[in-house]
C-alpha cells in the first residue's frame, strides 16, 4: 500500500496551529489541488505553523519553499525552509521542532473515489523524529498515517481518500482538511522531510480550495 512502514496516529490540533481561511470555491470532480511548488507558497493553498507541541524549547523552523531536492520541476517544500533556525540547503533540522502544512477546506459531500498524492524524501532519526499525513473533518481532530523510516529518495505515497486506516474514509465529508506534520525530538537529526508534487483528485463530484 506505502512504499515504508507506517502506523496509524490521530492528533489533536495544537491551538497555535492556524487553519486555511480561503472560502470554498464550487468544482466539481477531477483534479482539486495540483500543486508542485512551483509558485508562491504558502499561497492561497496552504497555511503554515511552527510551535512547541510538547517540546519545552521549541525551534523556529517550518515548512517552506526549497529549490535543493526535487522530485520535478525546479522546487519542492522542506520542513525546515523557513524560520531563524532553519538550517543552509541540506543541512539537518533542528531539535525540538513541530511544523505543520495544512490545505483545505475541500468539499468531498459527493465524491465517491479520490486520492491524495504526494512525493515524499524522508531522512529522519527512526522511532524519534516523524513524518505525518492526515485528515480532518471538523479542522480539530486529524487522523492518518506516521513514518520515521528514511525514503533513499523521492518516494510516491498514494493515500486513499477512502481508507485511512482505522479513521475511516474522508469521503462524503463536505469540509475536509489535509496536513502534512515534521517533529523532531531533543537530539540527534538528519535533514528531514521534503513534498513535492501534491495532488487531490476525487470522482463522482467535489470542490476545494484553489
Amino acid at each position: 500500500r506505502f512504499p515504508f512502514p507506517v502506523r496509524e496516529i490521530s492528533v489533536e490540533r495544537p491551538d497555535w496551529v492556524t487553519l486555511p481561511t480561503t472560502p470554498i470555491p464550487t468544482k466539481t470532480a477531477g483534479t482539486l489541488l495540483s500543486d508542485g511548488f512551483e509558485g508562491s507558497f504558502p499561497g492561497s493553498n496552504w497555511e503554515v505553523s511552527t510551535g512547541s507541541g510538547a517540546n519545552p524549547n521549541p525551534s523556529d523552523a517550518y515548512w517552506a519553499k526549497s529549490t535543493y531536492r526535487k522530485s520535478a520541476g525546479n522546487a519542492s517544500i522542506w520542513c525546515a525552509g523557513g524560520g531563524s533556525a532553519s538550517p543552509a540547503p541540506g543541512g539537518n533540522v533542528p531539535n525540538n521542532m513541530t511544523t505543520w502544512a495544512i490545505t483545505g477546506p475541500y468539499d468531498l459531500n459527493t465524491a465517491t473515489s479520490g486520492t491524495l498524492q504526494f512525493d515524499l524524501w524522508l531522512e529522519t532519526e527512526s522511532s524519534y523524529d516523524n513524518f505525518l499525513w492526515m485528515f480532518s473533518t471538523d479542522g480539530q481532530s486529524f487522523s492518518g498515517f506516521v513514518t520515521s523510516t528514511s525514503t533513499g529518495g523521492f518516494q510516491t505515497v498514494p493515500q486513499d481518500l477512502a481508507d485511512w486506516g482505522d479513521a475511516g474514509s474522508s469521503l462524503g465529508n463536505s469540509q475536509v482538511w489535509f496536513a502534512f506534520l515534521y517533529t523532531t525530538d531533543v537530539s540527534t537529526t538528519f535533514e528531514g522531510a521534503y513534498i513535492d508534487q501534491v495532488s487531490l483528485t476525487t470522482s463522482g463530484g467535489g470542490g476545494g480550495s484553489n
